[in-house]
């Protein structure tokens, strides 16, 4: 639960700390976005490696009693159904603090140069926490929402398990929707951005 929801704020091996070489990612021939994905591809595939041990972990030793519904079928579907969604997961976890990076790169210069100490520091930490929660929460809106439509309908027609797996898949998409939006938006800001100008204004 902990990597789940707080995995982003120790992972940050992206643009959080590579924000004082700005210069030299920017020289690179590449897009924006394609930076953005770049940076935060390593800290993705450590959360979903670590996510996925424990999903693995969870559903070995998860013995549900006098649950029928849980059937073995339904087990594995679901199981599938998590591993899939969990690597976008972390992505849509990571872009929030990599967009702070970029919008807000006066409060992470601070922080770098403060050791990241002291009370005001664990004040910056609680808005970011709390920013990202609200941003996660409206992001997966749509996605939870259209799961449980595509559940509720087609249950009926096809089993339980499959509409579950149709619902994943669901969520999938649209979440992968919102990441390369929100990698696309980032990318042009970071095409633009000049960390001298914005911490010494």
């Amino acid at each position: 639960g902990y990597t789940l929801f707080f995995g982003p704020q120790v992972a940050r091996q992206d643009l959080r700390s590579d924000l004082a070489h700005t210069d030299i990612l920017k020289s690179y021939p590449l897009h924006g976005w394609q930076v953005l994905l770049g940076e935060i591809l390593t800290p993705i595939a450590i959360l979903t490696a670590l996510l996925w041990l424990a999903l693995f972990a969870v559903t070995l030793s998860l013995q549900p009693r006098n649950l029928d519904q849980i059937t073995p079928e339904l087990r594995v579907v679901g199981t599938l159904s998590v591993a899939l969604v969990i690597p976008v997961w972390c992505a849509l976890q990571l872009l929030v603090p990599n967009a702070a990076a970029v919008l807000f790169p006066g409060w992470m210069h601070a922080a770098r140069h403060r050791g990241e100490r002291g009370i005001e520091m664990l004040g910056q930490r609680l808005i970011f926490v709390a920013g990202q929660l609200l941003v996660i929460v409206l992001a997966l809106l749509p996605a939870a929402l259209g799961a449980f439509v595509l559940v509720f309908i087609s249950q009926h027609f096809s089993g339980l398990p499959a509409a579950v797996g149709l619902a994943a898949v669901a969520v999938f998409v649209i979440l992968v929707a919102e990441v390369w939006c929100g990698l696309w938006w980032l990318g042009e800001r970071f095409e633009k951005f000049d960390l001298s100008a914005e911490i010494h204004p």
